[in-house]
């Protein structure tokens, strides 16, 4: 193993170089400075390659002096003097710190999949005013395991901070974020995965008050290790639209502040915000109240399989509503679902699984879905909904324009007295498998076989 060789780069620290530091394991390694292979960045520097080899001057992203054959292996800084529109090692395995950012007119800077990088310099990202996304940063640095305090500070352009910090693998070890990380970043519209699968256990509470551009939060929080959610943690994003799975996974969130999105009232989805949130026992029945304009809950309580309690007006306000799919399937606790739970809610169209799985329910109220009259689809509703003891007889008769009964009460093996002989309707909807295994019916040997999946 070589040893660390001398660095010329150390005497004009002064000119604002950006330095880095990479570490080779065999000799003969050719590495390259990693440039974005587009005529869109320019490119006009000198490279100190950190082995006492003469410096080269670089003039575009192809330009054969950004490449480098090493001798010997060992650690060695590189030095980049000069303008570097960008700089993007993806999954570089050479490149373990970024030792000063320097000012080198970056455009675009980003790490992704740079397993081993472990440091960055302290204080902003320096050179890089004219960056505007920071998508896609540092995901999958597997080896950096903190967010430097005001990093974004000298960044005001940046518009997109999707998916900056996490990975899929969730062995990012970042534990916090540093207040004020976004400050300096009014432009900001999408948040999309920024912190992901990472293992925060708090949210600063101001975190996105200088972001009112922000639109898109959708997965921001997914599968952290969060204990609670400061309530006006969204008070400043009334641009808001989308919350999609932005505490899905949340394992240790064991509430939800009723006046979370008290300010959002532009948003449009929130398919699965907090789905697979083991710990919620209920949800506050004004948590969407301001929320109008919401087309879709699909999954929005999927898997909350301690949530017990589903208030009768949570969805009042809703009204333009028209995906509940999957909304409380897997709410293994849930007991009781209320009467009026959809009444205002009639322009929904999709009913599939929403209340699959939910084993405990004994009952389904007989009004559930008399305002519902444009739904098209029960696939799978109540399926496999075990403890569910009988079908009121007038469950259906406002849903006249179903197309698919497919499985809806499939497996739901306790229920006594008379099915409902959907069949029979003009024109006949899809049913297959609509009641699979419920032999306790006390008309299961009328039901075509088509209907209980035997063939």
């Amino acid at each position: 193993m070589g040893t660390l060789l001398y660095i010329p780069a150390r005497e004009i620290v002064e000119r604002n170089p950006l330095i880095y530091r990479i570490s080779l394991s065999t000799p003969l390694t050719t590495v390259s400075v990693p440039h974005q292979e587009s005529s869109d960045y320019g490119f006009n520097y000198v490279v100190d390659w950190g082995d006492r080899s003469p410096s080269q001057s670089v003039n575009s992203y192809n330009d054969g002096n950004s490449t480098h054959i090493y001798a010997e292996s060992g650690e060695y800084e590189i030095s980049i003097l000069g303008i570097c529109e960008s700089f993007v090692p993806t999954a570089d395995p050479t490149i373990i710190d970024v030792l000063a950012w320097g000012d080198v007119g970056l455009k675009l800077l980003g790490f992704m999949y740079c397993p081993y990088l472990n440091s960055i310099p302290e204080g902003p990202i320096t050179g890089a005013s004219q960056v505007t996304s920071c998508a896609y940063m540092f995901y999958g640095c597997l080896s950096l395991g903190y967010i430097e305090p005001h990093m974004f500070d000298l960044m005001p352009n940046v518009t997109s901070f999707m998916a900056t910090f996490p990975s899929e693998f969730a062995y990012v070890w970042i534990t916090s974020i540093p207040e004020g990380l976004f400050d300096n970043n009014p432009l900001a519209e999408n948040f999309y995965y920024t912190f992901g699968g990472t293992h925060i256990v708090s949210i600063p509470e101001h975190l996105f008050d200088n972001c009112p551009l922000a639109r898109d939060f959708s997965q921001c929080f997914v599968s952290t290790h969060i204990t609670s959610i400061p309530v006006e943690i969204f008070k400043y994003n009334t641009l808001a639209e989308n919350f999609n799975t932005t505490f899905g996974g949340c394992l240790s969130l064991p509430s939800i502040p009723e006046d979370l999105f008290i300010y959002n009232t532009n948003v449009k989805t929130f398919e699965g915000t907090f789905s697979g949130c083991t710990l919620l026992t209920t949800a506050p029945v004004g948590l969407f109240r301001n929320c109008p304009l919401v087309t879709s809950f699909y999954e929005i309580f999927f898997y909350c399989n301690h949530l017990s309690i589903i208030p009768e007006d949570i969805f009042k306000y809703n009204v333009n509503v028209t995906i509940f799919a999957l909304a409380f399937e897997g709410d293994t606790a849930l007991i009781d679902i209320p009467e009026k739970l959809f009444k205002n809610n009639t322009l929904v169209t999709d009913m599939g699984d929403t209340f699959a799985n939910c084993s405990l329910v004994a009952s389904i109220p007989s009004e559930l879905f008399l305002y519902n009259t444009l739904v098209e689809s029960f696939t799978q509703c109540f399926y496999y909904c075990t403890g569910i003891l009988s079908i009121p007889d007038s469950l259906f008769d406002s849903n006249l324009l179903v197309t698919t009964f497919s499985e809806c009460f499939s497996h739901c093996t306790g229920l006594t007295g008379s099915s409902i002989h959907l069949w029979t309707r003009i024109p006949v909807p899809s049913g297959g498998n609509c009641y699979t295994s419920d032999i306790g019916l006390s008309d299961y040997a009328i039901i075509p076989n088509l209907w209980k999946g035997v063939f």
